[in-house]
């Protein structure tokens, strides 16, 4: 492959575009341009100045061929997804889209607003301490696509063990907040896949349900302590990098404690 500059070229319907040229990446060091496992980027792109929303860029990649014959090229897309390069057009994840009726999961059986079909597979159960009983279940939720407008998201939920499924415990993601009620919020994934947003309650560090779950979580900072009706209290604390995933349930208001 061989360096490349920018140009115009005419298309079959008659219309000009702009095409960006590309550049063999080093190192290593390739002077007589590149071959296997070579990568190359079009100039004008990069983390700082990323592709827009809806944008569409044109770009040419230049060979040299050396003798005749046959040849297979393969080409992989690399790319990173930034928060103002993203296709969620709330900029939420979207936690806002998750809500909506037609995007609802986690009702048992099938739901006929959303057309999602929940499962659930009971694996262990085991008594516990002062009514805190240890139930750890399976549950699978069809509907892995949210929509919003024009744009869609795979798996935006992080089902674990894989897209779709809900194992054990309930998941809180990032604080996001939600422009529609304009204050900040949680959202929670229970175990069987119900998404439940817990909204600030004026500028505390308080935050309730605004259904008939009735929980408040209060943010701590690096932990997050929420206290459900049945006077339980579930301590969660960032786990791993992932930027949607984000408070896993580390211990309970007894002395046994999950590290997931």
């Amino acid at each position: 492959m061989l360096d490349s500059a920018d140009s115009n070229i005419t298309l079959s319907n008659g219309s000009t575009v702009s095409v960006k040229g590309t550049k063999v990446e080093q190192p290593p060091n390739q002077p007589n341009a590149g071959g296997l496992n070579t990568t190359h980027a079009p100039g004008g792109i990069s983390l700082t100045t990323p592709l827009q929303p809806g944008q569409t860029l044109y770009y040419e990649i230049k060979f040299g061929v050396q003798a005749n014959g046959g040849f297979r090229y393969n080409a992989t897309l690399e790319l990173q997804l930034s928060n103002g390069a993203s296709a969620d057009p709330s900029q939420d994840n979207f936690s806002g889209a998750r809500l909506d009726p037609a995007n609802r999961t986690g009702s048992s059986g099938e739901d006929l607003a959303s057309r999602n079909l929940n499962w659930s597979l009971p694996l262990v159960s085991l008594p516990g301490r002062a009514g805190l009983d240890l139930g750890l279940s399976l549950a699978y939720n069809s509907l892995v696509w949210t929509k919003s407008g024009s744009a869609i998201r795979f798996d935006a939920d992080n089902g674990f063990p894989g897209p779709g499924f809900r194992l054990g415990f309930p998941v809180i993601e990032r604080r996001y907040y939600d422009s529609l009620m304009a204050t900040n919020a949680f959202l929670m994934i229970t175990p069987s896949g119900r998404r439940v947003q817990l909204r600030q309650i004026g500028t505390s560090n308080v935050y309730e349900t605004g259904d008939s779950s009735f929980m408040q979580l209060t943010d701590n900072g690096s932990t997050l302590v929420v206290r459900p009706i049945d006077g339980s209290q579930l301590t969660y604390s960032l786990i791993g990098p992932i930027p949607s995933l984000v408070m896993l349930l580390i211990s309970t208001s007894s002395t046994h404690k999950v590290q997931m």
